[in-house]
């Protein structure tokens, strides 16, 4: 229904992407464009430690899926973890390549009282950095 209001030019949701193998083509018909997927490591048991969950496999299915059915581009949200997914930095960056991916790496921000503290960030410059020093 919002596709169809006068003035609405995109529709697009972000997703987890553990169902969207199933609905992709259905939710092309409705009048979504692009999805993102929140997607933080390739690995199973890291990908299960983040979500509590081993959805790996369906997440990778509905990223595929969607772009067969045209939601595109699909947009990867990889939140970087230190120490926890940092090491998959490059892995995603090289998904983009590969697989086409379209990955976007987000600075984790903490949501407790406790104070930020910088080294348990990854900055965006490190990022930077370590993929241009990949691509050189």
């Amino acid at each position: 229904m919002l596709a169809g209001i006068p003035g609405i030019e995109e529709v697009s949701m972000t997703t987890n992407g553990t169902l969207l193998a199933k609905y992709a083509a259905e939710l092309k018909a409705a009048g979504l464009k692009r999805v993102n997927v929140s997607l933080d490591s390739l690995k199973p048991d890291k990908f299960a430690y983040i979500t509590g969950g081993d959805k790996l496999n369906d997440v990778l299915l509905g990223i595929e899926t969607a772009n067969n059915v045209g939601l595109v581009p699909v947009k990867i949200n990889m939140v970087v973890l230190k120490g926890i997914n940092d090491d998959e930095i490059l892995d995603f960056a090289r998904k983009t390549i590969t697989g086409g991916w379209n990955v976007r790496y987000i600075e984790h921000m903490p949501f407790s009282n406790a104070k930020k503290q910088d080294n348990d960030m990854v900055s965006s410059q490190e990022i930077m950095s370590l993929i241009s020093k990949e691509t050189r």
